[in-house]
Protein backbone atom coordinates (compact mmCIF):
# COMPACT_ATOMS: atom_id res chain seq x y z
CA UNK A 1 0.00 0.00 0.00
CA UNK A 2 1.39 3.37 -0.94
CA UNK A 3 1.45 6.42 1.27
CA UNK A 4 -1.37 7.77 -0.82
CA UNK A 5 -3.60 4.98 0.41
CA UNK A 6 -6.25 3.38 -1.67
CA UNK A 7 -9.09 5.14 -3.34
CA UNK A 8 -12.13 4.29 -5.30
CA UNK A 9 -11.92 2.52 -8.63
CA UNK A 10 -11.84 4.67 -11.74
CA UNK A 11 -14.66 4.51 -14.20
CA UNK A 12 -14.09 1.81 -16.84
CA UNK A 13 -12.52 3.04 -20.05
CA UNK A 14 -13.66 1.57 -23.34
CA UNK A 15 -11.41 1.60 -26.38
CA UNK A 16 -11.30 -0.21 -29.68
CA UNK A 17 -8.37 -1.51 -31.64
CA UNK A 18 -8.30 -2.05 -35.40
CA UNK A 19 -8.95 -5.51 -36.77
CA UNK A 20 -5.91 -7.71 -36.99
CA UNK A 21 -6.44 -8.51 -40.65
CA UNK A 22 -7.31 -11.62 -42.52
CA UNK A 23 -3.89 -13.27 -42.52
CA UNK A 24 -2.50 -12.46 -39.08
CA UNK A 25 -3.70 -15.69 -37.50
CA UNK A 26 -1.69 -18.48 -35.95
CA UNK A 27 -2.53 -20.86 -38.84
CA UNK A 28 -1.50 -18.39 -41.54
CA UNK A 29 1.64 -17.23 -39.73
CA UNK A 30 2.69 -20.88 -39.41
CA UNK A 31 2.31 -21.31 -43.18
CA UNK A 32 4.35 -18.13 -43.78
CA UNK A 33 7.20 -19.42 -41.63
CA UNK A 34 7.18 -23.00 -42.93
CA UNK A 35 7.30 -22.35 -46.70
CA UNK A 36 10.51 -20.53 -47.66
CA UNK A 37 9.64 -20.26 -51.38
CA UNK A 38 6.08 -19.06 -50.77
CA UNK A 39 6.48 -16.17 -53.26
CA UNK A 40 6.96 -18.66 -56.09
CA UNK A 41 4.01 -20.71 -54.91
CA UNK A 42 1.76 -17.64 -55.03
CA UNK A 43 2.86 -17.04 -58.61
CA UNK A 44 2.24 -20.74 -59.36
CA UNK A 45 -1.41 -20.13 -58.41
CA UNK A 46 -1.88 -16.71 -59.99
CA UNK A 47 -0.46 -17.39 -63.45
CA UNK A 48 -2.61 -20.45 -64.35
CA UNK A 49 -5.66 -18.74 -62.84
CA UNK A 50 -5.32 -15.54 -64.86
CA UNK A 51 -8.54 -14.16 -66.40
CA UNK A 52 -7.18 -14.98 -69.86
CA UNK A 53 -7.14 -18.67 -68.96
CA UNK A 54 -10.08 -19.07 -66.59
CA UNK A 55 -12.37 -16.14 -67.44
CA UNK A 56 -14.86 -15.22 -64.75
CA UNK A 57 -13.67 -18.06 -62.50
CA UNK A 58 -10.16 -16.60 -62.07
CA UNK A 59 -10.64 -15.26 -58.53
CA UNK A 60 -12.19 -18.49 -57.35
CA UNK A 61 -9.42 -20.45 -59.09
CA UNK A 62 -6.60 -18.47 -57.45
CA UNK A 63 -8.23 -18.55 -54.01
CA UNK A 64 -8.78 -22.32 -54.14
CA UNK A 65 -5.23 -22.87 -55.35
CA UNK A 66 -3.76 -20.80 -52.50
CA UNK A 67 -5.87 -22.60 -49.90
CA UNK A 68 -5.12 -26.08 -51.28
CA UNK A 69 -1.48 -25.57 -52.24
CA UNK A 70 -0.29 -23.44 -49.34
CA UNK A 71 -2.79 -24.08 -46.56
CA UNK A 72 -3.66 -20.43 -45.96
CA UNK A 73 -7.19 -19.63 -44.84
CA UNK A 74 -9.74 -18.68 -47.49
CA UNK A 75 -10.01 -15.12 -46.11
CA UNK A 76 -6.23 -14.71 -46.37
CA UNK A 77 -6.20 -16.24 -49.86
CA UNK A 78 -8.77 -13.65 -50.92
CA UNK A 79 -6.33 -10.87 -49.98
CA UNK A 80 -3.63 -12.31 -52.25
CA UNK A 81 -6.09 -13.01 -55.04
CA UNK A 82 -7.33 -9.42 -54.89
CA UNK A 83 -3.72 -8.22 -54.92
CA UNK A 84 -3.03 -10.14 -58.11
CA UNK A 85 -6.07 -8.52 -59.75
CA UNK A 86 -4.83 -5.13 -58.57
CA UNK A 87 -1.59 -5.85 -60.43
CA UNK A 88 -3.53 -6.79 -63.57
CA UNK A 89 -5.66 -3.63 -63.37
CA UNK A 90 -3.04 -1.12 -62.28
CA UNK A 91 0.33 -2.51 -63.40
CA UNK A 92 -0.42 -4.52 -66.55
CA UNK A 93 2.13 -2.77 -68.75
CA UNK A 94 4.87 -2.79 -66.09
CA UNK A 95 4.24 -6.45 -65.36
CA UNK A 96 4.57 -7.91 -68.83
CA UNK A 97 7.54 -9.60 -67.16
CA UNK A 98 6.08 -10.32 -63.69
CA UNK A 99 9.52 -10.70 -62.13
CA UNK A 100 10.91 -7.41 -63.47
CA UNK A 101 12.01 -4.49 -61.30
CA UNK A 102 9.44 -2.28 -63.04
CA UNK A 103 6.65 -4.69 -62.06
CA UNK A 104 7.90 -4.96 -58.48
CA UNK A 105 8.01 -1.16 -58.12
CA UNK A 106 4.50 -0.68 -59.54
CA UNK A 107 3.12 -3.46 -57.34
CA UNK A 108 4.78 -1.98 -54.26
CA UNK A 109 3.42 1.50 -54.99
CA UNK A 110 -0.10 0.64 -56.15
CA UNK A 111 -1.10 -2.74 -54.71
CA UNK A 112 0.99 -3.57 -51.63
CA UNK A 113 -0.72 -0.94 -49.44
CA UNK A 114 -4.09 -2.59 -50.12
CA UNK A 115 -2.62 -6.05 -49.55
CA UNK A 116 -1.13 -4.91 -46.25
CA UNK A 117 -4.44 -3.51 -45.06
CA UNK A 118 -6.31 -6.67 -46.04
CA UNK A 119 -3.82 -9.14 -44.56
CA UNK A 120 -2.99 -7.23 -41.38
CA UNK A 121 0.64 -8.21 -41.89
CA UNK A 122 3.33 -5.49 -41.91
CA UNK A 123 4.98 -4.84 -45.26
CA UNK A 124 8.26 -6.45 -44.18
CA UNK A 125 6.36 -9.63 -43.33
CA UNK A 126 4.34 -9.86 -46.51
CA UNK A 127 5.22 -12.58 -48.91
CA UNK A 128 4.73 -10.54 -52.05
CA UNK A 129 4.38 -12.64 -55.21
CA UNK A 130 6.23 -10.22 -57.47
Amino acid sequence: VSDAGSGEWSDPVKFETPEVGKCATRQNMHVYSEIPDIKDKFADCMIPCSPLRTGSKSRECSEECIVETLGLSLECAKCYSESSFCIIRRCAFQCINPRSKMCHECNKAKCVPLLRMCTGVPEWGLKIPY
